[in-house]
């Protein structure tokens, strides 16, 4: 019944052409069949969204999509795609880490703990064409303990939000960091 009212209210948004309310609908919309792994459809919410956030100019809304579609890549064992997601989420701000775009500097420490530190720079470089920023290394370098010993104690709730927490989950133990 939810998801009826849910629908019903994005029917009034998309007549009333309120293009910013529509994609950030769409991201939740997303982030729901995610959740429900029903991984196509929320490729097709989340792509929308990032559609509409791009005509609009609206970095914090494509920032928030790429982090939504990068724990979409997540959830499908997509590791590396995740990280370029993050990566592009990071990356639309000059500062890092930037308010706007957390908790996706958390969810790209946790990659990087898991896939590598190489594979961290070698994605940033082929991401955005420049090699991996001192600030954003020294965060992943600093945050990993943080965040995986939150993890490995059993406290998710101590974790940043949701999205960090379902990064943890999905990425193994293992450090990457030499690799």
């Amino acid at each position: 019944e939810a998801a009826e009212w849910h629908l019903r209210a994005l029917a009034i948004l998309e007549e009333l052409d309120d293009r910013p309310s529509l994609a950030r609908s769409y991201i939740s919309f997303g982030s729901v069949a995610r959740k429900r792994e029903r991984f196509g459809e929320a490729e097709d919410w989340l792509d929308k969204s990032l559609g509409i956030f791009h005509e609009l100019g609206d970095r914090p809304g494509v920032s928030a999509v790429y982090l939504e579609l990068g724990l979409l890549d997540i959830a499908r064992g997509e590791l590396h795609d995740a990280m370029e997601r993050m990566v592009r989420s990071v990356a639309l701000f000059e500062d890092f880490p930037h308010p706007a775009t957390m908790p996706a500097p958390d969810s790209l420490a946790l990659l990087t703990y898991t896939l590598g530190i190489r594979a961290l720079k070698k994605c940033w470089q082929e991401t955005t064409g420049t090699p991996l920023p001192r600030a954003v290394y020294k965060y992943v370098r600093s945050s990993r303990r943080r965040l995986f010993q939150s993890a490995l104690h059993g406290s998710r709730t101590s974790l940043p939000n949701a999205a960090v927490a379902d990064t943890v989950t999905a990425c193994p133990v293992e450090p990457g960091y030499g690799a």
